[in-house]
This record gives structure tokens, sequence and C-alpha cells, in this order.
């Protein structure tokens, strides 16, 4: 049986610095989306056309920077996916194109490696 793709279009893009301030984010040329039933989060990666914003030399990411991405369905129904950054790679240019691929990271992710279990459990 074949499997059936449902249409959809990208929303709404909120990019949020370390500091909480959010910028206009640069043009998502591919994004790939994963989960693994083998980890407890998800993950993402998107490669880039920053050749217009040039965010990369405004704000140097970091790392922990906040993207949330909705994405609208033809149904009428919308998801947002938190994420967080946790690398850049890959960054090429040609003729006045610079992009790089951003790696994301569910913010559960964080959030379960910082948390640590304290008491006595039985």
């Amino acid at each position: 049986m074949a499997s059936q793709s449902t249409a959809f279009s990208l929303g709404k893009i909120k990019f949020t610095d370390v500091k909480g301030k959010e910028h206009p984010f640069p043009a998502i040329l591919t994004m790939k989306y994963e989960e693994d039933i083998f980890s407890p989060f998800t993950y993402a990666t998107i490669v880039v056309n920053d050749s217009k914003d040039n965010l990369i030399s405004k704000i140097p990411i970091q790392g922990g920077e906040k993207l949330s991405i909705t994405i609208n369905f033809v149904d009428g129904d919308n998801y947002t996916y938190n994420f967080k950054i946790y690398a850049l790679k890959n960054r090429f240019t040609t003729e006045r194109v610079q992009g790089y691929e951003i790696k994301l990271i569910d913010e559960t992710a964080l959030k379960n490696e910082s948390s640590r279990p304290c008491g006595t459990f039985s």
C-alpha cells in the first residue's frame, strides 16, 4: 500500500537570540525533521540562504538560540515546532549566496540534560 503525503506550507518562523531578542530569519532552503524510536526527543536540520540578512555576522550564533517553526497543513491544522540551535555546519558561499546548515534539537532535550533528580527512590 502506498503512503500518502500531506500538503503543507511553511508558516511563521520566530528566531530569538540568547538574550531574548527576536530577529528576522533567513530563507529556509531545505528542512529535515526527524524522530527516532530510540531517542526521547526530536531533531531537525535546516539549510538556510543568509545572503540578504547576513544573520551569522550580525548575531553570533553560538547555540542555545530559540527557533519556532509553524507548519500550516491544507486541512487547516497548524503545528508549531520549538527548537534550540545546537550546531552550525557546512557553511558555503557561491556567487552572491551565503548559506549554512543549522542543527536543531527539541527544547525538552536540553531541559532533561540540565535537570537533576534528587531525593530517594524506592
